[in-house]
């Protein structure tokens, strides 16, 4: 049983009752109950084995394991390479990572259970369709002429880059 013999409401201290004192004490035992239910959640592992095996097919099987739902265009795992991986106790991003290494496509999770796979930025799609991305490489430096001065107002351009 709770004590509050601590309480001395003469110096300005707030006293609870009992009663009050054993209500603080479950929320604060359900509070740590769901904290650590999600951290669980958090830390699932996936074990895959797949030898030259269609990416859909490896994507099925941590869809399964995780618990996450795979999020996909018709025909946007249609040119995917095979995948060859050996896992075990891999944390679901890790995974994921792994499989979509050399791929034309990424991913990313969205909410807690769905895996969407997008089309890399920058890549044409098989409608000729290009996709920009916000977060373009950046090349920084300075352009100077032959004696060592930089030389103002020039514009560098990557070849097979439109600017937007």
């Amino acid at each position: 049983m709770l004590s509050n013999a601590w309480c001395q409401p003469k110096r300005g201290t707030v006293c609870l009752s009992t009663r009050a004192l054993r209500q603080l004490f479950r929320v604060g035992l359900l509070c740590m109950l769901f904290i650590s239910a999600a951290l669980y959640a958090g830390a699932q592992t996936i074990n895959l084995e797949v030898k030259n095996e269609p990416l859909l097919k490896a994507l099925k099987s941590v869809e399964k394991q995780s618990g996450y739902t795979l999020i996909y265009g018709k025909n946007q795992l249609d040119n995917t390479k095979p995948v060859t991986v050996s896992m075990r106790n891999a944390s679901l991003q890790n995974a994921l990572n792994i499989l979509f290494r050399n791929q034309q496509i990424s991913y990313y999770l969205r909410d807690p259970k769905f895996i969407v796979v997008v089309n890399k930025p920058g890549l044409y799609t098989s409608t000729g369709t290009t996709y920009t991305s916000p977060d373009r490489d950046v090349i920084r430096g300075t352009v100077t002429g032959e004696d060592g001065t930089p030389l103002p107002g020039v514009t560098i351009r990557t070849t097979g880059v439109s600017a937007t």
